[in-house]
């Protein structure tokens, strides 16, 4: 399905192309010091970063390219690929049947998992390592708060690695 002619040799490149174009994104949302009207818009282009992020996935496999087990790998061994996998697919399905983070926690708790949520700073607790004017964005995972900058950032670089571990680009 790729729409270019310049990826016909590589398809899956234009997918990480994609990725890197949401992660810039990304990164101006980081540093936008934007008001709270766009938060649906930020929303957005977090969730369809890791989207994207996680489809790469399918490129490779439907480009047989790389061995399918050295993707598992990659995904069995990074705890930000399970995120992101439970982030793409927790936005396609709802809910998850089959989740990568969240089903080994036995708790009381209606919720376990993987969630977005938008974290407001008190200004006096502002302590500059927010670049948005009052709040974060932070994906709860296994009870663990990950700021999701910092996640779209290892996970672009895992892809890169494993591109170019792999001699794919």
């Amino acid at each position: 399905m790729s729409w270019a002619g310049k990826f016909n040799k590589k398809p899956y490149v234009e997918q990480f192309e994609r990725i890197k174009r949401w992660h810039k994104i990304l990164n101006k949302i980081k540093i936008s010091n934007s008001p709270e009207k766009q938060a649906d818009y930020q929303v957005d282009c977090i969730y369809s970063f890791f989207i994207n992020c996680y489809h790469l996935r399918d490129w490779l496999e439907h480009s047989k390219v790389v061995d399918k087990t050295k993707i598992d790998k990659l995904f069995g061994d990074n705890i930000e690929m399970k995120i992101c996998r439970d982030i793409c697919n927790g936005i396609k399905h709802l809910s998850l049947t089959n989740p990568s983070i969240g089903n080994n926690v036995s708790c009381n708790c209606s919720w376990h998992g993987v969630t977005l949520h938008r974290e407001y700073i008190h200004p006096e607790m502002r302590n500059g390592n927010s670049p948005l004017k009052d709040s974060n964005y932070v994906i709860i995972a296994d009870f663990e708060k990950i700021n999701v900058f910092d996640l779209a950032d290892k996970c672009i670089n895992l892809w890169d690695n494993f591109l170019k571990t792999n001699s794919l680009l």
